[in-house]
């Protein structure tokens, strides 16, 4: 059910599966702050809303395929759990997944080909201390990274726990994305 600035408002401990169609013209997307929330993207498009495309402060968001794209806060605000094993977000102006600065009880997964590329303000916003966790990225993923802190030839940022650079890019001009043995991660 929706509220007047959202189109589907989670208001209790439920499911939700989209499979497919277009969720689109609201303030926001999908909206969900009680834990025991769950919303599984299929399929589909969340486009065309004028705040985030999917904005959670708990609860758990699962994105196996379909697009956010076109919406002018965010793609997904994060405060819960994001586990992405396929689908894009792209063409967001407010940046594509934005990890919130005040929680310590996110958890942000990324496997398969995840596309999160070609958003304005930034792709995957990481503030400082936070990461997220890369395991099986397949071919054609590809991932931008942007840091609040900024890394130095003396002192790395951590931005995932992954062993490969393959499909994970820093999105700052000048910088490189590496794994590094001491940290035992992406930086």
């Amino acid at each position: 059910s929706g509220g007047k600035n959202e189109a589907v408002e989670m208001l209790g401990a439920s499911s939700l599966d989209m499979y497919g169609g277009k969720i689109t013209g609201s303030a926001i997307g999908v909206e969900f702050s009680v834990s025991g929330a769950e919303f599984n993207m299929h399929d589909g498009v969340i486009t065309g809303n004028s705040g985030c495309g999917v904005s959670m402060t708990t609860g758990t968001f699962k994105m196996s395929g379909g697009k956010i794209t076109g919406n002018d806060g965010a793609g997904v605000k994060l405060w819960g759990t994001f586990e992405m094993t396929g689908g894009e977000i792209t063409g967001n102006k407010g940046g594509g997944v934005n990890v919130n600065t005040n929680t310590d009880s996110y958890n942000f997964k990324v496997s398969g080909a995840d596309k999160v590329t070609g958003n304005e303000k930034n792709n995957v916003y990481l503030p400082q201390g936070k990461f997220f966790i890369a395991s099986s990225l397949t071919e054609g993923a590809k991932i931008g990274v942007t840091t609040e802190k900024i890394p130095s030839s003396t002192s790395t940022v951590k931005i995932a726990s992954a062993f490969s650079s393959d499909y994970i890019e820093s999105d700052m001009d000048g910088y490189q994305v590496q794994y590094d043995d001491n940290e035992g991660a992406m930086v």
